[in-house]
This record gives structure tokens, sequence and C-alpha cells, in this order.
């Protein structure tokens, strides 16, 4: 098809980079014979930021970012192969291709974290055919993979994990148990204090995730002589809170009542005051660390100002 030339009038360009991978990107601008002359104007200032696009923007998505955790492995001829990374900073720090928030509304993304680079994953034939021997692992059986689609592999199967742990997770739940637990390091706080728009949360911790997974309780429900809620094999006590309505806000959900049950179940002998009610949350605690109090119908973590703990 022949090339049709641009409308007249201002056409502006936008190229995005994280500037990880490159402290000076630079970048070629040509035009195409038959497009007719296509005046060049110039250049606005560069800033890095807001690179994250569709579906990743998307409110109650889990959004992964990717950081370099491995550049050398034995590979399948026994010997090192050592790769280079897309970033400059080393091991540890965010890769050069893993996009950047916020959302145009202003939301932080990406949400958390994780592994992406030179990741060892199922074999494909292509892959070995070619890159070759260097890039499948001492065992013929993985080929090491670079990309945000390794990094959201990690956290997909977090998620799956949280639910075979708490069935009742709800998915803005899912997602607070993963960025509640999340890692800080000198990488994650370097861009500034967390959450950012480079790392969300931090990095990925799948084990403290699934601590916090197991420490919400999600079927807390009412009997004869009180309440009762599953008990979780991986949470070592209960933190009841109680609040009444009216009285519940978005920075108030209540105090704590009663501390280090043995299980989610507890008598509240008190009655509210005329026109009010009373609500109850309960926590988990694993070894000294209190799981969070649910989340909102905004999907954000609910605030405790005044912890059991």
């Amino acid at each position: 098809s022949p090339v049709v030339a641009p409308r007249p009038g201002v056409w502006t360009i936008r190229i995005a980079t994280n500037g990880v991978g490159s402290p000076a990107p630079t970048f070629d601008l040509w035009n195409e014979a038959d497009a007719g002359i296509l005046a060049f104007v110039g250049l606005a200032t560069s800033s890095n930021g807001t690179s994250v696009g569709i579906p990743g923007t998307a409110r109650y998505a889990i959004t992964a970012g990717s950081y370099a955790d491995k550049d050398h492995w034995i590979n399948a001829l026994g010997g090192t192969t050592t790769a280079t990374l897309s970033t400059l900073s080393g091991v540890g720090s965010l890769s050069g291709f893993s996009s950047l928030g916020p959302t145009r509304d202003g939301r932080i993304k990406p949400d958390i974290a994780a592994p992406g680079e030179y990741i060892g994953s199922s074999l494909a034939g292509t892959i070995q055919a070619t890159r070759g021997t260097n890039f499948t692992e001492r065992d013929g059986q993985h080929g090491d993979i670079t990309g945000t689609s390794m990094a959201t592999p990690h956290v997909a199967g977090t998620a799956a994990l949280l639910l075979a742990i708490n069935p009742q997770l709800q998915g803005p739940e899912v997602r607070a148990a993963i960025t509640a637990s999340a890692r800080s390091d000198v990488f994650t706080n370097g861009p500034g204090p967390l959450p950012n728009t480079f790392y969300g949360y931090g990095k990925l911790r799948a084990l403290e995730a699934g601590y916090q997974a197991a420490s919400m309780v999600t079927d807390l429900a009412a009997t004869p002589s009180g309440f009762t809620g599953t008990d979780s094999p991986f949470v070592d006590s209960y933190n009841v809170y109680r609040g009444t309505i009216p009285g519940l806000s978005s920075t108030s959900y209540g105090a704590c009542l009663q501390k280090a049950n043995p299980a989610p179940a507890f008598i509240d002998a008190a009655t509210p005051s005329s026109g009010q009610v009373f609500f109850y949350l309960v926590t988990g605690v694993r070894a000294g660390v209190e799981g969070i109090l649910g989340t909102d119908s905004a999907g954000r973590i609910r605030p405790n100002n005044t912890p059991c703990l």
C-alpha cells in the first residue's frame, strides 16, 4: 500500500524509558522519502516514568516489575555461562526493561517486583536451537529466559499458593498479602521510600506472603455463644478488634479487644449503646508478626492504628 503523508499539524512522539539500562538512552529519527518533507522541530525534556501499560495499569491487577537476581550459572556443557544483564547496576537492581509507574491517574504501579532475568524455566526447543547450550541449565531440561514474562509467573504462583492456604481470600486480599510482606533493600529504597514507582511495595517474598494470607480470618461467623472462624496451622495466636457503627471510618477499624487467643473464637459479653452496633475483625499472629485487618471496598489495606502487639 502507498505511504500516506501525515495530516498537517504538530505531532508528538513519546518514547518511554526507565533509565535503568542506560544512563543516557538514545534513539534515531528518520522519515520515509515518499512521505514528503517533515520538518524536525525538537525534543521535549526527557523524563522517566509512566511507561507501564495496559493491562498492568488496571486498578485491581497485581502488576509485576522485574529485577535481576542471576547473571551466571552452570550450563548443559558443565561450563559457566556469564550473561549480560539489562541493568548497569548489577544483580539485585531493577531490570532495564521493567516499566515504571505511576498510572495516568497517579496510582502506584508496579505493585511488586520479582526475579525476571535469566530464570530457569521449562525448556522450549526453540531456546536451545536459537541460543545454544550456554542458555540451557545443567539438567538439560530448563532454559534461561529474561523478561517481565518471567517475573509475572513468580507472582502468579505465589497468588496460587495464597489461595491454597486461605481459599476464601478475595483478589484485593491476595494483593494485600503480597504487598504487605514485600522485602526492602538498598535497591528498592534507592528511588525513594516504598512504595515507589520502580519496585512498587518491594521485592516478592512468597513465604511471608503465605503467613499474611493465613493471618486473615475471612470466615468469621456468629455462634449462639460468641464468634468463631477457621484456625490456621500457620498461625500462632489471634487478636480480636472491636469497633462501633457509627464510628467506623477509613482511619478507624476498632481497637484491640482480646490478645493472643489460641484460636479465632471469642466471646464478648459487652453490649453496644443504644443506636450502635459492634463490628469485629480478627488477625492472626505468626512469629510475633501480626497480619493485616484485611482490605476496604477500594482494595486498600485497612490501617491498624491501635494494634494489639
